[in-house]
């Protein structure tokens, strides 16, 4: 009789211990959740080139472009692509994997100068796993255009 009693002690600890761990408020803390999916609300070019006196003109081949990205959702650490494409004939300027942090809002992306090489129509493309998320264009003008 005591073994038996033994026995269902153990067996009802085992079943409160397997209980415990897969359902009620342990369970999130164990594994949190998904966060909602990736929105980006909004991707702002500012041009790395001009000084503040310049701040108006447009940006030109020979400048830093700096994409700031406003977005909500996401993982941190979430890797992204960002892509700058050439519009005229569709090749792919340059591509940055990009780690997102969610935490620290703008994110930035910078495209230097010596990476985009024609003035030109740009279809900046932001992916994950090669979902789009959001793409934006832009024009990149000569240094002389710019100038004027």
């Amino acid at each position: 009789m005591k073994a038996s009693l033994v026995k269902c002690i153990v067996i009802s600890a085992a079943g409160a211990w397997l209980a415990g761990c897969s359902g009620g408020n342990g369970a999130a803390a164990a594994h949190p959740e998904p966060s909602s999916p990736l929105v980006i609300q909004q991707i702002t070019l500012r041009s790395q080139g001009a000084d503040v006196a310049e701040a108006t003109r447009p940006p030109s081949i020979s400048d830093t472009l700096e994409f700031r990205i406003r977005s909500t959702g996401g993982n941190a650490g979430q890797q992204l692509s960002a892509r700058l494409i050439y519009l005229a004939d569709s090749t792919q300027a340059v591509t940055q994997d990009v780690q997102l942090d969610s935490a620290k809002q703008p994110w930035v992306i910078r495209f230097e100068p010596e990476e985009i090489r024609k003035p030109g129509r740009y279809l900046l493309e932001l992916t994950d796993g090669g979902r789009l998320l959001q793409s934006q264009e832009l024009e990149l003008y000569s240094d002389e255009q710019a100038a004027q």
